[in-house]
């Protein structure tokens, strides 16, 4: 098989770039674009990565050096990943400088993006849809027999069906960071109320 070049990603510092070469650095790469994708910045997926690949903490100085990031950047970087809980201070003895080791346990860092962010988002999600059901359905009464209930009717219907999902997406998520396990049965429900309604 013909191993296949490729240019490594910018300020990764870590080699030769090939495919299956550098290990280390594609895991750290791979970690900084999912946390990208969801919704994170970069560098953190790849700081993160690399302390939860180091066996011993790292000092901000070795995580710059290995990823080529700015003091500055890997400062700013640590300080956020200590704000969502997912990697720590540590000492050495008799050493001054501080170190930083990740959190290992992965479903718990999950668990606490989805309750800090993800899970709000679908609360106020749900408060929004329920409020503007409301003033919908006040406004078809209010114009019942007149021009326009139609379709004020027809959006009414429509915000009622964006609530129900996202009341639904609430419900599983709840679920899933308290018990760790995805409970389907919302979603079941949701699959009967579409049938219903042809």
């Amino acid at each position: 098989m013909i191993e296949q070049e490729r240019t490594p990603p910018p300020g990764m510092g870590f080699g030769s770039g090939k495919l299956g070469v550098e290990t280390e650095a594609e895991v750290v790469e791979t970690v900084g674009r999912l946390i990208e994708f969801w919704g994170f910045k970069h560098a953190l997926g790849r700081v993160w990565a690399l302390l939860y690949l180091a066996p011993e903490p790292l000092s901000a100085a070795a995580v710059g050096e290995k990823l080529s990031m700015s003091s500055g950047a890997v400062s700013m970087a640590l300080n956020e990943l200590q704000l969502w809980g997912v990697a720590s201070r540590a000492h050495k003895p008799a050493d001054r400088r501080e170190y930083f080791s990740a959190e290992d346990d992965i479903w718990k860092m999950v668990t606490r993006v989805l309750s800090d962010r993800e899970l709000r988002e679908v609360e106020n999600a749900c408060e929004t849809f329920t409020r503007a059901e409301q003033t919908l359905r006040a406004q078809a009464r209010e114009r019942r027999g007149r021009s326009g209930a139609g379709e004020i009717e027809f959006q009414c219907s429509r915000v009622a069906h964006l609530r129900t999902v996202a009341l639904t997406g609430k419900t599983l998520l709840e679920g899933l960071i308290l018990t760790s396990k995805l409970d389907a049965s919302p979603l079941r429900m949701l699959a009967k109320w579409r049938k219903a309604r042809g």
